[in-house]
């Protein structure tokens, strides 16, 4: 599954720049990808098919304005969905000031219960915070180093756990209540306190998916710093392998035992300084067309 997951990912991305690049086909295999998953998550919001529809046009109309802000290899998923997240915030903000629950539905503008609403807002308010931060680090991902993100980064993912931890009981005490409303609470009511349950379950699916581009951000971090530790090896085992060879020279007419040919010679010096010159030459010239630099 990790690895399909992966795979899928890549697939989008190069969708994504080939769409930057004008390709308007990648743009429609970027749409037939996400359509149906936007879709429900829409749903979540408005409860409605018809404007969730509405929205998803919206969305994609969004991702076309500000396809010159996706810097790749970043995710695109995670960058979409926070897209489609304020699309819906902007619609339901709009529709409060409207004084409107739901587009189909007139109902009276009955006050929610002040730390019901508190609640929401406080925990509306921490996901917005986090997901800027989590926004900030994917873009500090390519230019800074590792070690000063992967504690944030873990900072945040523990952070993330808790809060969720602590909000979940309160969505399922929301969803009791309004199940359990009947003849404590009018239909209106009744209808508030599950638009703030609905609230809340979004806010969890929102952490949910800070907690995944963390883990994103994480891998690409450990990615980095694999790369680059490969490429100092890599740099390491050239020079190795160019030193072996006149190394071995050097040990070879290095030993203090009688018989060394060119003890006596008055050019022994500079024959084998020449032949290991030429052994380095050698091994250089066998490396570059071996390609290996």
């Amino acid at each position: 599954m990790a690895a399909e997951s992966k795979a899928d990912e890549h697939r989008l991305i190069e969708l994504m720049i080939g769409y930057q690049n004008g390709n308007v086909e990648d743009f429609a295999g970027l749409y037939d990808a996400l359509k149906r998953p936007l879709l429900r998550y829409l749903w979540t919001f408005v409860r409605n098919a018809s404007v969730a529809e509405d929205l998803l046009q919206d969305t994609f109309l969004q991702v076309h304005r500000a396809r010159h802000t996706y810097t790749p290899p970043r995710p695109v998923r995670p960058w979409i969905y926070a897209i489609t997240r304020h699309v819906a915030l902007m619609h339901l903000r709009s529709a409060r000031r409207r004084k409107e629950v739901l587009p189909d539905d007139r109902l009276p503008d009955l006050p929610v219960p002040p730390d019901v609403e508190k609640l929401a807002d406080r925990i509306n308010d921490f996901v917005d915070t986090i997901e800027d931060r989590v926004t900030t680090f994917e873009d500090m991902v390519e230019t800074s180093p590792p070690q000063e993100i992967r504690a944030s980064v873990s900072a945040v993912r523990r952070q993330t756990a808790v809060v969720r931890r602590f909000i979940s009981p309160q969505r399922d005490a929301l969803d009791a209540l309004y199940r359990d409303s009947k003849g404590m609470l009018t239909q209106q009511q009744a209808f508030m306190i599950r638009e703030q349950a609905d609230r809340i379950a979004r806010d969890v699916e929102e952490l949910d998916l800070v907690r995944e581009r963390s883990l994103v951000i994480t891998e690409e971090l450990l990615n980095r710093i694999a790369q680059e530790q490969n490429s100092r090896m890599y740099v390491l085992s050239i020079i190795a392998a160019i030193f072996l060879p006149i190394t071995f020279i050097t040990g070879l007419f290095g030993m203090n035992v009688a018989g060394l040919p060119g003890v006596e010679h008055q050019a022994a010096f500079l024959i084998v300084a020449g032949l290991m010159l030429g052994v380095t030459l050698a091994t250089l010239a066998l490396l570059r067309a071996k390609r290996w630099f």
